[in-house]
C-alpha cells in the first residue's frame, strides 16, 4: 500500500468517525433527544452537550479532510 493511499484511507476513516459523532443523537431525560451536534432539536436545547459533540466531531473531520486533500496532490510527479 502506497503512502498516499494509506493517508487517504486514514483521512476517510477520520471523516467517518467525525460524521458519526456529529450525527449521533444526544440523549435528554430518557427517551427524548436534543437532536445531534449538526442538527439540534428545536424543542429540547442542550447547548453544552451540543457544543462538546460539535467540537469533538470537528477534531476528527478537519484533519480527515486535510489528509484526503493532501493525499490527492503529487500525482504525475514521477519521472521528473
Amino acid at each position: 500500500m502506497s503512502r498516499q493511499r494509506l493517508v487517504r484511507t486514514i483521512g476517510i476513516a477520520a471523516m467517518l468517525v467525525g460524521l458519526f459523532i456529529g450525527l449521533s443523537p444526544i440523549p435528554h431525560n430518557g427517551d427524548n433527544t436534543c437532536g445531534s451536534a449538526f442538527f439540534p432539536d428545536g424543542y429540547f436545547q442542550c447547548p453544552g452537550e451540543q457544543n462538546e459533540r460539535l467540537l469533538l466531531a470537528f477534531i476528527f473531520l478537519i484533519p480527515g479532510v486535510v489528509m484526503v486533500i493532501g493525499s490527492m496532490g503529487g500525482k504525475g510527479k514521477k519521472g521528473d
